[in-house]
């Protein structure tokens, strides 16, 4: 299913129910990705916030604006994640489907006789070669140039323990949570549609003194993978798994690294070290030989008290 793409009647009609008691929101991932990059729509929220409080609502209750608001993003992360996956490209089901693979056989085949054909009858059969320099070289084989991304969704109790909070990054990629927080995780992995997709991840977060910590997959259920499956998205897709952080306070830089095939933990956490030794980006991170694609994003973690 295509992911919603809303304007800003759409997205103050959605906040406007939301604000009237409607804890439905509909399409909440639609809402908050504009949220994210329309500054009005977002001034607009701060302001039903803030009336929602000059109003009289507890700060800290269940059913102020932007409790309801957590909990319709927090809603549709479940949601989302439950749902099927997304079905795989036709080109894709052609070269791994029985009956499809037996079709596309045949088409390749008469398109390489027709391609012979006028290889051989053309009138370009007695051209001349082009020099060397106009040849053309497969270039950045190591890499993806799909579209590869994780948000980050701290989950943790309010005052009471009875209603759960939601905190995302803001728009810089930092996002504060407490150290007995739960991570939720979104995952945009999309690939270019003439290459294999890239099928696994990692999750590391890496500490100030280097010190490297393995999210995903948690050891000890998997203590030698670095990584593990990961579906093909091409929308921003809740991974299914529950993070939990129980870890001291201090800032931690999260790298996602998406792959094709598996990863082996002792080689990357060798690659890590030398990556971070030499004080490289994140997205600079060099897995020439481990992987034949991959894709490197980073996320920044501040643990709170």
């Amino acid at each position: 299913m295509p992911r919603r793409h809303l304007d800003h009647d759409q997205v103050h009609l959605a906040l406007d129910r939301l604000f009237a008691g409607d804890d439905t929101l509909e399409d909440a991932f639609a809402v908050r990705e504009h949220l994210r990059a329309c500054p009005a729509c977002a001034l607009r929220f701060e302001e039903l916030a803030a009336l929602d409080h000059l109003l009289g609502a507890d700060p800290d209750g269940p059913d102020t604006f932007q409790a309801r608001y957590s909990r319709a993003v927090i809603d549709a992360l479940a949601r989302t994640a439950a749902a099927p996956p997304e079905p795989p490209p036709l080109w894709r089901r052609l070269l791994t489907d029985p009956l499809p693979r037996a079709w596309a056989a045949a088409l390749a085949l008469i398109a390489l006789l027709a391609a012979g054909a006028l290889l051989a009858f053309g009138p370009w059969r007695d051209a001349p070669s082009p020099p060397p320099e106009e040849r053309f070289a497969a270039r950045g084989a190591d890499h993806d140039a799909g579209a590869h991304r994780i948000d980050l969704f701290c989950v943790h109790d309010d005052a009471d323990h009875a209603t759960p909070r939601f905190t995302e990054a803001d728009p810089t990629g930092l996002l504060r949570c407490p150290q007995h927080a739960e991570l939720k995780l979104a995952v945009l992995n999309a690939s270019p549609a003439d290459q294999p997709p890239l099928d696994h991840l990692a999750l590391v977060a890496v500490a100030p003194d280097g010190d490297l910590r393995w999210l995903h997959p948690a050891p000890p259920a998997h203590p030698g993978d670095a990584s593990a499956p990961v579906p093909a998205a091409a929308r921003l897709r809740p991974f299914g798994e529950t993070l939990r952080l129980q870890t001291a306070p201090q800032t931690l830089r999260v790298y996602a690294i998406f792959s094709q095939g598996p990863l082996s933990r002792d080689d990357l956490a060798e690659r890590l070290r030398d990556h971070l030794q030499h004080h490289n980006p994140p997205h600079l991170l060099d897995l020439d030989g481990l992987a034949p694609r991959y894709a490197v994003t980073s996320r920044t973690l501040e643990v709170t008290p």
